[in-house]
């Protein structure tokens, strides 16, 4: 999943198959990267893990890659951090 909190960042994220969908993995730039170097990062990324021998690995591992818009990654982690949030404020969990 190539994913950012913000358009102009450019992501990576890939998750466990059958697990909960709140683990995964990712690359997010700094922010306000300028689009140009988070579009060539994304390009360079996603042509990088889809070649055979690391998308192979990556499987192997037990993992999947999906290829997604920034868009679609601020969505995605906007939305599993209203429900993490909510479990957190719930069971009044504090960091130490």
């Amino acid at each position: 999943m190539w994913r950012s909190l913000e358009p102009s960042v450019a992501g990576a994220s890939w998750s466990e198959r059958d697990t909960d969908p709140g683990k995964s993995s990712g690359l997010l730039g700094p922010p306000r990267m300028p689009v140009e170097v988070a579009g060539r990062l994304t390009t360079e990324v996603v042509r990088i893990i889809n070649l055979p021998e690391i998308r192979d690995r990556v499987i192997k591992g037990g993992s999947e890659v999906i290829a997604n818009t920034a868009e679609e990654f601020a969505r995605e982690m906007r939305a599993e951090m209203q429900v993490w949030g909510k479990v957190i404020r719930e069971k009044g969990i504090r960091s130490e």
